[in-house]
């Protein structure tokens, strides 16, 4: 399931950015027929599962060592070119959109439901910013399709393995709804049993476990042993996954699935305020947040 639900979260983002769908999700299940050919050429979705890997190894390993563990060259040339062949001709499209549109009929373009997040940059952009504008998408695109495709995985695993609160989220469902289709994404906000499971999934299985920041300056942080000095260019790793189970802040059933808490009010106490991160905090708090709660709410 998480292959198709990576799948669908990859078409989802790139109309979103780019307002054009790179179609994985039919491309799986076609690959999947019986009598499906080979694929030609390696498909957009490979591409980017295949860099993000090596891309999530470099990281590991840290950028002064990488390249020993590279010697017969860059791994990711091959597969980022199957992304470029994709990017850059939407790319190049929306940026000729830009150049023959007036002052006015730029910001008018708001309006317009074709408006997508690539204008957006692009709008605000200069001719100097062509490389950073793609950089942008590219970085908003790994963060979309894999933190809402790892949610969705594990919402559908928790589920399966606890039929009361299925039961319960049906309910509620369908007490809202009856066999209506919902209108709106405004319209899920009163669902409050759906939006605890979604914040208990994400308390147990946060989509990044855990994350890298890097101090520019250096710093003098508290601590509970005293100040904690800490120099310019220091890589600090810290963990949701283990701030989400810590037993002093969230109690001795720190490790069940309990929706319950987010509805009570319990879990929203503001001494767990920063013990619960799974789109960081603070000035740099992901701007994904909303778009990864969306998909999964519908």
């Amino acid at each position: 399931m998480q292959a198709a639900f990576k799948a669908l979260t990859l078409d989802i983002t790139t109309d979103f950015l780019f307002g054009v769908t790179t179609s994985s999700l039919a491309d799986a299940f076609r690959e999947r027929a019986e009598d499906a050919p080979e694929p030609l050429q390696p498909s957009f979705a490979a591409a980017f599962e295949e860099i993000s890997a090596i891309i999530t190894k470099r990281v590991r390993i840290g950028a002064s060592w990488y390249k020993y563990f590279e010697p017969f060259g860059d791994k990711t040339i091959r597969p980022k070119a199957v992304i470029d062949a994709f990017v850059n001709p939407v790319l190049a499209t929306a940026w000729a959109r830009h150049e023959q549109l007036g002052t006015t009929d730029k910001d008018s373009l708001k309006d317009n439901p074709d408006y997508k997040f690539i204008d957006h940059l692009i709008n605000t952009a200069t001719g100097e910013d062509r490389e950073l504008v793609k950089d942008e998408l590219l970085n908003f695109l790994l963060a979309g399709r894999d933190t809402t495709a790892s949610l969705l995985t594990f919402c559908l695993y928790i589920l399966a393995v606890n039929p009361d609160v299925t039961r319960r989220l049906k309910a509620e469902i369908l007490d809202a709804f009856g066999n209506d289709s919902i209108q709106s994404t405004d319209s899920l906000k009163h669902l409050t049993y759906l939006r605890a499971v979604i914040d208990e999934t994400l308390r147990l299985f946060p989509p990044v476990p855990f994350n890298i920041r890097r101090s520019i300056n250096p710093v003098t942080l508290p601590s509970a042993k005293g100040p904690l000095v800490m120099p310019g260019r220091t890589s600090i790793t810290f963990a949701p996954f283990i701030f989400h189970r810590d037993r002093e802040v969230w109690g001795d059933d720190c490790e069940e699935f309990r929706p319950e808490r987010w509805i009570s009010g319990d879990a929203r106490d503001p001494k767990r305020a920063n013990a619960y991160v799974p789109f960081s905090a603070g000035p740099r708090l992901c701007l994904g947040e909303n778009h990864t709660d969306t998909p999964t709410d519908s």
